[in-house]
């Protein structure tokens, strides 16, 4: 059993405190004695009495010297019995006494016994900080072990593998934590598709049916099919666990169809379906045996299986099973069948995978059938849906000879692009061939294909033709979506030179903008967009080109001239799309230059455009502007208004603001009723801390003590800072005013003690000794002032606490004589 007493420090205010709590200490030996018993009790194992006394301990003694101490062998105790809810409430109350006797055990068990119930953020909470907090001792291993599984289960991958990597790095490892570490590498290794380095961890991460199982999958993923089937072979029907069971025979059958023992993975799969399995695995696994009777050319067999997901198309694998229907059906002759198959799949989707082959037999069906017109118009469409999806070079040059004129009229880019291509391939006269190169590299730009544009264009600018120079600007534009910019200019320049006036020199000083932007020429770029601005200021392009040139300027941080560009795009009537965001760079320009009213302003107009993307998060950013000005009722207003908006990204912290603005602008009630349903909302972070500190004065100011504690002490046992400290004396003034002094007494005395805040220690300390005078006690108010009088960080508080010194000596003057 761990040692029980240890040394206390001699510090000047620990001699204080036990001087205050001295008329209680004569009643500790019997406390000891309860304590020595349960401590007792837990040494020779008998941990459910041990938890009992312990228990009952904390109860008569909750603030005990002890009482870490019994907390902490309380939780060991609950943890032994198998109460892990009691065992984690338990060890979280022994850390909040801020014992440093078994911290990092403690720790590691909030962290481990977090993880086990699901929590693995919260349990990284506790066992980050033990990881860092240095030597662990025999502790290591158990802690990389909790925080890699934690850190697994928290979707943090890298912390999962470094961790258990450390562990693995361990000299001396238990071979329950390395099989286990090993086994958790494999699983990230494997998921992260590094399947030789999962197979390595596998070596060492035991032989149980899951390690091994995994071995597998990692096997097969490498190719390693016979092994794979091996060692599945080996686990079926040997677990207990159905679904762990399924799993490994529908993996089986897999490797058994890559092996091309077909018959084999059928049997399994039909196996598989005899059983009991989820109605989500009984797709995949229908449409596996299909594809093995398939494979193995028994199309009447997978012609059945394929039917039945074929029923509903929309779910998985039901358009590939209706293809694959249609096949089976073609290859036994049933065309009239067959045809149906396969316009269903075009007419569920018609950019499924599976397209591109049934659109091709549905135009082989239909040409073969071709007797008339009626026939060769249906057929002429096929082949128009083929051309569009072939993949072999002589059906396509089929379907496009057969579509071309179609194409034209219906103006579909990507088909007219397939044309054009296979047209320019052949042997074509001058100028069609120019016409063909131009229309090539128009849609190849439109379909996003900037290298093939390229090299279309270049061609006819080489070549010569009609579009010569019209070829110039789209040119240019596919050496910039092809992130050539440098490429890009030359041609703008020339078209430029060579065109005076009209729509095309307007697109193309726009992208001459761009481009330069891209180059990183920012003058290049503001005379590009300022030329646009001034030879066509009524042009929707216009506004881009505003908009740009605000954002330049912003870049370039002339928040000055950032300011005039976006205002004078606000002041236009078809900003459009581009308002809000205007709007939005408006109100962070003038925030850059100290203009936080006119921010706010900016602000609220993108908040009051219903369709802006941008509004929620404007009018937040309108409230901090308020907020930043000195008008907290309009800052309040703003983050009500950011609040209302379920999808926004600041709603929470809205929230939460909206409180303090309320508590700035003097509004208790709306304190009192805003801040519950904020802080049930979120109770963690600065804006919670402050939002919980106004509801807190709100309280007081109500004169409601017993609910202002509460609130104030929700500020105790997190990062709160000055907040934290202010809070615990505001707890005092609750007791004083509510006529408690002892325990007014009690909360002054630990600001000092709990918290290190000089400004708040010292208040506390001045309250406390004002009560102790006050009730005739001046030696120890004197102490207190003292300790006071060294903590005092500024000259008014020094000055306070000398005034009182100075009242005391006067007071014990007039006492002697």
């Amino acid at each position: 059993m761990p040692q029980v007493f240890g040394a206390v420090r001699s510090t000047l205010l620990r001699l204080l405190v036990l001087s205050l709590l001295a008329p209680h200490l004569a009643a500790q030996e019997k406390p000891q004695e309860a304590y020595a018993l349960a401590a007792g009790l837990y040494d020779r194992g008998l941990h459910d009495r041990a938890a009992v006394r312990f228990r009952a301990f904390l109860a008569r003694h909750p603030k005990h010297p002890l009482a870490p101490r019994a907390r902490f062998f309380l939780g060991a105790s609950l943890l032994r019995t198998g109460d892990e809810a009691g065992a984690l409430a338990a060890f979280e109350s022994y850390l909040a006494d801020r014992d440093a006797t078994f911290v990092k055990e403690a720790r590691y068990r909030v962290g481990e016994l977090r993880r086990r119930r699901g929590e693995a953020v919260r349990a990284l909470e506790a066992l980050d900080p033990l990881l860092a907090s240095g030597d662990l001792g025999d502790l290591r291993g158990p802690v990389l072990l909790a925080h890699a599984l934690a850190s697994e289960a928290a979707g943090r991958t890298k912390a999962a593998k470094r961790s258990g990597s450390r562990l693995l790095a361990m000299k001396k490892v238990p071979s329950s934590l390395e099989e286990q570490a090993s086994f958790l590498l494999a699983r990230l290794e494997f998921r992260a598709k590094r399947f030789k380095q999962a197979v390595k961890f596998l070596a060492s991460a035991g032989k149980s049916p899951e390690a091994r199982y995994l071995l597998a999958r990692s096997a097969s993923a490498l190719g390693n099919d016979e092994q794979a089937a091996s060692i599945l072979e080996s686990l079926s029907g040997k677990s207990e666990d159905e679904v762990f069971e399924n799993e490994v025979r529908f993996s089986l059958a897999f490797s058994l169809h890559r092996l091309g023992r077909y018959r084999e993975a059928s049997k399994v799969l039909t196996s598989l379906l005899a059983g009991s399995i989820p109605e989500d695995w009984k797709r995949d696994v229908v449409f596996a045996r299909g594809e093995a009777e398939f494979a193995a050319n028994r199309f009447e067999a997978a012609a059945r299986d394929y039917a039945e997901l074929a029923r509903q198309p929309r779910a998985s694998h039901g358009i590939e099973a209706l293809y694959k229907w249609g096949w089976c059906l073609f290859e036994a002759g049933e065309r009239d069948a067959a045809l149906t198959c396969f316009e269903k799949v075009l007419a569920f989707a018609g950019d499924n995978a599976w397209a591109p082959d049934a659109a091709y037999l549905k135009a082989l069906i239909l040409d073969d059938k071709a007797e008339d017109a009626k026939g060769r118009r249906a057929a002429l469409a096929a082949w128009e849906v083929a051309g569009r999806r072939a993949r072999k070079p002589d059906e396509r040059a089929r379907a496009v000879l057969r579509s071309a004129w179609l194409s034209r009229d219906l103006g579909r880019h990507g088909e007219a692009l397939e044309k054009a291509v296979s047209l320019t391939r052949g042997e074509l006269p001058a100028d069609l061939r120019s016409d063909a190169l131009y229309l090539m590299g128009l849609e190849a730009l439109q379909e996003g294909r900037p290298k093939q544009a390229i090299e279309a264009l270049s061609r006819l600018v080489k070549e010569g033709g009609p579009h010569r120079e019209e070829a110039l600007l789209p040119l240019a534009m596919a050496f910039e979506r092809s992130r050539e910019p440098a490429r890009a200019k030359k041609p703008l320049e020339a078209f430029l030179r060579g065109t005076t006036r009209g729509k095309a020199r307007i697109q193309a000083l726009y992208e001459l903008g761009f481009v330069c932007m891209d180059l990183k020429d920012v003058e290049g770029a503001v005379r590009a967009f300022t030329a646009l601005v001034e030879e066509a200021p009524g042009d929707a392009l216009a506004a881009e080109a505003l908009f740009r040139l605000g954002e330049l300027h912003y870049e370039k941080k002339d928040f000055a001239a950032a300011r005039r560009f976006y205002s004078r795009l606000a002041r236009r009537e078809d900003g459009g799309e581009l308002r809000d965001k205007c709007l939005y760079k408006l109100g962070w320009s003038l925030r850059k230059l100290e203009k936080p009213a006119a921010a706010a302003k900016a602000f609220e107009a993108v908040s009051r455009i219903e369709e802006s993307p941008l509004a929620s998060e404007a009018a937040y950013l309108a409230g901090d502007a308020w907020g930043a000005a000195g008008e907290p009722a309009r800052a309040r207003t703003c983050f009500h208004a950011a609040s209302t908006d379920a999808k926004g990204p600041y709603r929470v912290e809205a929230i939460l603001r909206e409180v303090v603005a309320a508590a700035e602008s003097g509004d208790v009630e709306a304190v009192l009723k805003l801040a519950p349903r904020a802080l049930a909302i979120r109770d963690e972070g600065l804006f919670a801390v402050e939002a919980r500190s106004a509801w807190g004065d709100a309280l007081m100011k109500k004169e409601q003590w017993v609910l202002a504690r509460r609130a104030y002490r929700g500020l105790l046992q997190r990062p709160a800072g000055a907040l934290a400290a202010r809070a615990q004396f505001r707890i005092g003034l609750c007791f004083r005013n509510a006529g408690k002094n002892e325990e007014a007494l009690d909360a002054w005395l630990k600001v000092g003690i709990l918290f290190e805040n000089p400004e708040w220690a010292t208040r506390g300390f001045l309250a406390a000794a004002d009560l102790l005078a006050a009730r005739g006690e001046k030696d120890k108010a004197a102490k207190l002032l003292t300790e006071a009088a060294s903590r005092a960080p500024s000259s008014e508080l020094k000055a306070a606490v000398r005034g009182r010194l100075s009242q005391l000596a006067k007071q014990k003057e007039e006492k002697k004589r």
